[in-house]
């Protein structure tokens, strides 16, 4: 009995021991006293808003290309006995400038035999109508004898009624008479034999005058000769080379015929084509990384003819005011584009930052945020012109917020 009872003391006693231990700790535990939870303050930047009529500018990306090219083929065949300095890569000519001449002897041959060939035709044409003008001079005279020979007739008829004649000589008379009638006849008929060779002669000469225009031409074509201001390239000729009819000499890129094509987006073209229209509005071109980069003066000449099936853009061609052949703008440089945009009345600009699902933006108001309507209008660059409830002078908030909502507490930064 004891022995059992001995076995149970030992638990017990720590578990007596464990018991007072923790009413020790709990009676000399420091009291702990609630803390007040405290709003969080956001740190925020903020704009003021400015209400205006703004014409922002629109800022596009392109590339100079060629309005017009012309590719330089002789017309005519031969040898080539002149070609420009000019003639080689890069090269610039002046419009006006012969580039190749090609051995016009033959060409000088062929013109002088057609114009003698002409020449002749016409000295047989004065001919006929020497002839024929002197036809018609003894048409004159064979009338006025014909007219003789019948008061002639006339008379020695009536004389011979009355016996004062014979007959003999009232067939004389008619003899006579009918001769000159034959002598009329056939004048009249030689005027008209000469008046035909003279259409025929005629027409022969405008045949020949044919061969002589193409003589002319071809004898001009062996002087090929640049048809304006520009830039060679894709040379592939050279002084004493044989050319054919159609052989390529070279390519010519019209130096006052410079462009920049650029994309333009949908929304954007929208509101060039109601704002005034696109056609011959201003624009600047200026091409980055050369010592002067002022811009060039251009104005948009016309649309691309294909809608971007991606995007529903489309380029836009705007012609450059470069100054000649002294410019150093080349085809495929790649520049900068800016637009006059269409106006915009009562908006206020604000950085992208600060829209909400692109309807909303927060004004700080005496340390909270307000949410406030907007629309926006327009987007130019990183910032946006909106439009809605927004006053002059408001702060608009511009940081963006992970957890932003009316209400919300604020500092301006």
């Amino acid at each position: 009995m004891i022995r059992k009872f001995g076995k149970l003391a030992i638990p017990l006693a720590i578990l007596a021991f464990a018991v007072s231990i923790a009413g020790y700790l709990k009676a000399t535990k420091p009291a702990v006293e609630p803390k007040s939870i405290s709003e969080r303050v956001w740190t925020v930047e903020a704009v003021p808003v400015e209400i205006a009529s703004i014409r922002p500018q629109i800022k596009l990306f392109g590339e100079i290309v060629s309005g017009r090219t012309v590719d330089l083929r002789p017309q005519v065949s031969g040898k080539i006995v002149h070609a420009s300095p000019n003639l080689i890569e890069g090269g610039i000519v002046r419009g006006g400038e012969v580039i190749v001449h090609i051995d016009p002897f033959d060409y000088d041959a062929t013109l002088r035999q057609r114009k003698a060939e002409l020449t002749e035709a016409k000295g047989r044409l004065k001919e006929l109508e020497a002839e024929r003008s002197g036809a018609v001079s003894l048409l004159k005279e064979d009338m006025a004898q014909l007219a003789l020979r019948r008061k002639d007739a006339a008379r020695r008829a009536r004389l011979t009624g009355s016996g004062a004649g014979t007959v003999k000589s009232s067939d004389d008379a008619q003899l006579a008479l009918s001769e000159a009638e034959q002598r009329h006849i056939e004048r009249e008929k030689e005027i008209r034999s000469l008046r035909a060779a003279i259409e025929q002669q005629a027409a022969a000469i405008e045949r020949l005058e044919v061969p002589v225009t193409i003589a002319e031409r071809d004898r001009e074509e062996t002087r090929i000769v640049a048809p304006y201001d520009g830039f060679v390239f894709s040379v592939d000729t050279a002084e004493g080379k044989w050319l054919n009819v159609g052989d390529n000499i070279a390519r010519l890129i019209d130096a006052n015929r410079l462009e920049a094509k650029f994309h333009i987006s949908r929304t954007q073209f929208r509101r060039l084509s109601a704002g005034g229209g696109y056609q011959l509005r201003p624009a600047k071109v200026i091409w980055r990384g050369r010592e002067n980069e002022t811009p060039y003066s251009a104005y948009i000449d016309r649309v691309g003819s294909e809608v971007d099936a991606t995007t529903g853009g489309v380029n836009l061609y705007a012609k450059i005011e470069t100054g000649g052949a002294e410019t150093i703008l080349r085809p495929g440089a790649f520049v900068e584009v800016f637009i006059d945009d269409a106006m915009f009345e009562g908006v206020a600009r604000l950085p992208a930052t600060a829209i909400y699902d692109e309807s909303t933006v927060y004004v700080v108001k005496d340390g909270r945020l307000e949410e406030r309507k907007i629309k926006v209008e327009a987007r130019i660059g990183g910032d946006m012109l909106v439009s809605g409830a927004l006053e002059p002078g408001d702060m608009v908030a511009t940081t963006k917020l992970p957890e932003v909502s009316n209400g919300l507490r604020v500092e301006i930064q």
